[in-house]
């Protein structure tokens, strides 16, 4: 099925439901790299869908591709603000790269700027959950974000 398929695309380049199931296919079979130029093509032709980024980042971050999927993650809130797997997507990521020794890579970022993103994150997240709850889930979503 995945040959045909990308004979298919092959063909029919500019068919992102095409690409969708290709990467979801490549996904069953753990080839991860493969759905991952998939996700590429789709953001290729899909570039706003914020959908399409959060589904890239969570592949990227699959592959321990930690500060490529940071990057994606923060696209999916900068498209859709309050985008909660998003914000935490983006604990995850900041959390991973904090924890590991500071890389020499003048691209990577900062472990300032890593501390700042989480902040804002957390706060985001608090803001979410804290509209419209009831005190005692708020206190609770607090403690547990606060720990991640």
């Amino acid at each position: 099925a995945i040959a045909a398929l990308v004979k298919y695309l092959d063909i029919n380049y500019p068919d992102f439901e095409g690409w969708l199931q290709l990467a979801d296919m490549y996904m069953e079979e753990f080839m991860y790299a493969q759905a991952a130029f998939c996700m590429e093509e789709v953001l290729m032709l899909q570039p706003q869908n914020h959908i399409f980024h959060l589904r890239y980042a969570e592949i990227l971050y699959t592959q321990d591709n930690v500060q490529l999927a940071l990057k994606q993650f923060c696209r999916v809130v900068e498209l859709c603000k309050d985008h909660v797997r998003g914000l935490y997507g983006i604990k995850l990521c900041t959390s991973r790269l904090l924890k590991s020794s500071p890389s020499k890579d003048a691209a990577a970022t900062s472990q300032e700027d890593l501390k700042a993103i989480d902040l804002l994150a957390t706060e985001r997240l608090l803001a979410v959950y804290s509209a419209g709850s009831a005190p005692s889930a708020k206190e609770a979503s607090t403690k547990w974000i606060e720990h991640l």
